[in-house]
Formats: C-alpha cells, structure tokens, sequence
C-alpha cells in the first residue's frame, strides 16, 4: 500500500529516501518497494536502449527524478534523446516507461501518465512484468506486442524484455 505524508517542498528534496518518493501537491508518496522482476524490467530496458542513435546521444535512467510543473515525480525508466537533461530534469523526456507493481493502483497510474503526456512526454509505456504484458498511453492505456521509439532505433517486445 502507497502512503501519503505532508512535507515541505525543501525538506522533500533534501531528504534521502530508502526507495525514492514523490512530492505531488505538498504530499510525500512513498513508491512500492521494487522486486527483482522489477528491477530487471528497468535493467532490460537500460541495456535494449542505445547511446547513440544517427548521431543523436541518446540518456536512459532508472529511478530518474523529474520536475513536472509544480511536482516532483520518479520515473521508473527514462530516455532522453539529444543534450544531456541535467541531474534533475525539467524537460520532458523522450520515453517515460513505468514497471507495474503487484500493489500498484492502475488507475493512479494512468493518472500519473496522463500528466506526462500533458508534459510533453511522447512515449509513456507500461510493463507489467509478472504477466509480461507491455502498454502505452496516448490518452488510453492499449496493449501492445511492441514497444517502440523510432526516434532512437528503439524497438522491443516482450521476449527481448524478459527472456533471458
């Protein structure tokens, strides 16, 4: 269960928390605890995506701390294609890609998606690796058999996330 906790914005970002958390509208949202299908999920697609793509750089992060407007989020895997974003990005990236947790509430995560594609973000995709099904979210959440980024050459399905 995700717990909700009244902070000041400056006391949030000089806290260090065990698993990152969220400041969303003066509230810290502690995150689920990651599992190991979680953390290769994020690992799979840090190695499927490239660092450089027709001369472009290209910048994949897990567990990324973003500025959306006036809120603080933690993305579960971020890609940002061209100039480096910065140590605390305020621009949206390329992919925002969250792994779903067996605790996680579907609806607060479309919620979560619907403002990163208000933000700008141009890929928002979902893995749910226990039943190893792959999402994305373009104002409705619909199953794929691929995800894709053909800004940077990215394409992966479920048997290039997953299997060994």
């Amino acid at each position: 269960m995700v717990a909700a906790t009244a902070v000041a914005l400056e006391e949030y970002l000089a806290t260090q928390f065990e698993h990152d958390a969220e400041w969303v509208d003066g509230e810290v949202i502690e995150r689920p605890t990651p599992t190991m299908s979680h953390g290769r999920t994020q690992g799979q697609l840090c190695r499927l995506t490239p660092d450089r793509f027709g001369g472009i750089s290209v910048h994949g992060a897990v567990e990324l701390r973003v500025k959306v407007g006036d809120r603080y989020r933690v993305i579960d895997f971020a890609a940002y294609a061209g100039d480096w974003p910065g140590e605390l990005p305020t621009a949206p990236p390329l992919i925002a890609a969250e792994v779903l947790s067996e605790d996680e509430s579907m609806s607060k995560l479309v919620d979560k998606l619907e403002e990163y594609r208000q933000w700008g973000v141009r890929h928002c995709w979902v893995l749910d690796p226990i039943h190893r099904h792959l999402y994305v979210y373009d104002g409705a959440l619909q199953a794929v058999t691929v995800l894709s980024a053909p800004e940077i050459g990215l394409e992966a399905g479920a048997a290039a996330i997953w299997e060994p």
